[in-house]
């Protein structure tokens, strides 16, 4: 029977051919096994495990997968399933988060006792899996990963963050506010245009940043317990985020074979999740300026956005915030955005007005790391209007490097 496409070999063992089209993907494999039923009870899932007879033009079904589908059920096959693949384990969670789908009680039975194999697992593979996962509406799938194990042997710091208690400010412990965190971000983009109906911009940021946003917020906290302080029932995580950043860099992004640019940007979400707490005290007590705005963005620039969103997300998953509290957030993060987009872009774009050269000449000073302090201050008053010329930079660039000096002394 002619399926008018052609094909092509794939795969390393070239036994498997790939054809694609429009809106298909078909891949044809020799059997591994000696006929059709038995090398369907050697794949993964119940609902991978059917073929098409183009002879007889029925559907051969040894293991019920119709019936799966149909029941919207996950099933692994066997225990042997899992022991020739671990990966299989990541790939039911990532398959039923897509499809929105239950995984079978046996095949979480099945998970649980066999989840530390997952180790044998290579980072390009688990990457692949579980970005995908995380990319889904992935809370729940999430929580039964946890639930049953899983996720600890994935990513074994995490583990220390179950039953890692928090201070009052906190209804859940360290683990469950991470979950709880990833579950917000989701909430909040499927609500993106109630949270955000104006600016086009803001929405296409979030969106495009939504899977970094979703991996920062499941390991944001991962440090908490590794800095965790208790004198007198005061708990306390002091650089926690610092700490987690550190573990982020080193042992969970290289087990995801992230691109180098989205670990980068994780790391930084995780080391400055907490920088938005100064901001929003002056904003709350209406004393936040334009110099507070562009110190911010200068700062963290196209980040500080996300660095916004999450830390909504991570308030949110608090449990026990006032609707004021929220209310106020969400306009900070309104105010702030529609700044960074109408306002620093554009100031941004303008060229400095003296750079390091200027200030070797002017005052015969020797390339150091104050120049970086001398022209970040500069570019500040520039961009928020107080510097308008070269000679004004100048003159500001002398006050800086007299402050300095009297420092020194």
């Amino acid at each position: 029977m002619s399926l008018g496409v052609s094909f092509f070999r794939f795969g390393n063992d070239r036994s498997v051919w790939r054809s694609y089209g429009a809106d298909f993907t078909i891949d044809v494999s020799l059997p591994k096994a000696g006929d059709i039923e038995s090398d369907l009870l050697k794949r993964d899932l119940s609902i991978n495990a059917m073929a098409y007879d183009f002879a007889t033009q029925s559907i051969i079904d040894p293991l019920n997968g119709k019936s799966d589908l149909k029941n919207r059920i996950i099933r692994i096959i066997s225990e042997n399933a899992i022991k020739d693949d671990p990966l299989r384990m990541l790939r039911a969670f990532r398959i039923a988060a897509e499809l929105k789908f239950k995984i079978s009680d046996r095949s979480l039975l099945l998970i649980e006792k066999n989840k530390k194999l997952i180790r044998r697992i290579s980072s390009e593979r688990i990457g692949y899996e579980f970005l995908k996962l995380i990319a889904t509406e992935s809370y729940e799938y999430l929580v039964e990963m946890n639930r049953v194990g899983l996720i600890d042997q994935m990513f074994v710091n995490f583990r220390y963050a179950n039953e890692c208690t928090q201070n009052r400010f906190h209804l859940y412990d360290v683990k469950d506010h991470s979950l709880l965190t990833v579950r917000k971000i989701d909430e909040m983009i499927c609500d993106i245009d109630n949270i955000v109906k104006h600016n086009t911009e803001l929405k296409e940021l979030i969106k495009k940043n939504m899977l970094i946003l979703k991996v920062a917020a499941l390991f944001h906290d991962i440090g908490k317990p590794f800095v965790k302080t208790n004198y007198g029932g005061s708990i306390h995580f002091y650089r926690h985020e610092s700490k987690g950043a550190k573990i982020f860099n080193e042992k969970i992004a290289p087990r995801l074979s992230l691109a180098k640019k989205e670990s980068l940007d994780i790391k930084k979400l995780i080391l400055y999740h907490l920088a938005v707490a100064d901001y929003f005290r002056l904003f709350r007590e209406k004393r936040m300026l334009k110099k507070h705005k562009v110190r911010f963005f200068s700062k963290y620039d196209e980040l500080g956005v996300l660095i916004l969103f999450l830390s909504i997300a991570d308030t949110l998953a608090k449990g026990q915030i006032s609707q004021s509290l929220f209310v106020d957030m969400h306009k900070m993060f309104i105010e702030l955005s529609d700044f960074y987009f109408n306002y620093y872009l554009p100031k941004k774009q303008i060229a400095p007005l003296i750079n390091g050269y200027d200030i070797i000449r002017e005052f015969q000073l020797k390339p150091s790391p104050v120049f970086k302090t001398i022209l970040k201050k500069i570019r500040e008053e520039q961009i928020k209007g107080a510097i308008k010329n070269r000679s004004e930079a100048i003159e500001y660039a002398a006050e800086i490097v007299k402050n300095l000096k009297k420092a020194d002394l």
